[in-house]
């Protein structure tokens, strides 16, 4: 077992680094806008994700059909349906049988005959 005294422990700066290391800022790095005032770099704001849009489509006997239109159809749909009940759709499982030309659907976790809408 290796004690304190066995290592010597490495001089620090004030700063917190190393002694014989440089501080070194990258450009373009952002910086804290309270450090920022202090270093009198410009604080800069963070960059916002762009966003990803995904297009997945089902192509059969000719037609291509958009899955999102069939899934936003579905939402309509249910809806239409529990107006009156304040219906809230918590979760969808689409199921597309292209050979009926139809999308089922089970709206929180539950299946009907009349949960279906064309494609």
């Amino acid at each position: 077992m290796r004690t304190s005294a066995n290592h010597a422990k490495p001089a620090v700066t004030a700063k917190g680094n190393l002694k014989g290391m440089e501080e070194k800022k990258a450009e373009g790095m952002a910086v804290p806008a309270a450090d920022a005032e202090k270093s009198g770099q410009e604080a800069k704001k963070p960059v916002k994700a762009a966003k990803k849009e995904e297009k997945i489509f089902v192509e059969y006997g000719g037609r291509q059909v958009l899955i999102n239109d069939v899934v936003e159809s579905a939402k309509a749909h249910y809806k239409a349906l529990f107006e009156k009940e304040n219906g809230v759709l918590k979760t969808l499982e689409l199921y597309i049988k292209p050979e009926e030309n139809v999308a089922y659907y089970v709206a929180n976790g539950t299946g009907r005959d009349e949960f279906k809408v064309g494609l």
